[in-house]
């Protein structure tokens, strides 16, 4: 359950950071505070938003083997079987 709750933790504020930079308008804004003529430079950002969706791609897949988990047991398919013989 542990692993379900940080990685929906991780779709919800990755997927706020895709849509609408939520993570990057924070940093700057605090980088701000500090710093009052700061701009961060494309290759930065472009970094953090390669980060950012792979660890949205990484979420994302362990909550379809969830679902394929899920819907298996719920159809009474076997998991341990190859598709050949689901289809004998």
């Amino acid at each position: 359950m542990n692993n379900t709750i940080t990685m929906l933790i991780i779709f919800i504020v990755t997927g706020a950071e895709i849509f609408f930079n939520v993570l990057t308008t924070i940093v700057s804004h605090f980088i701000l505070l500090f710093k009052k003529d700061f701009k961060i430079n494309k290759k930065l950002e472009t970094i953090m938003k390669l980060i950012v969706v792979a660890l949205f791609f990484m979420a994302l897949v362990f909550f379809l083997m969830k679902f394929v988990k899920i819907t298996a047991v719920w159809l009474n398919i076997p998991l341990n079987k190859s598709i050949f013989e689901l289809f004998k």
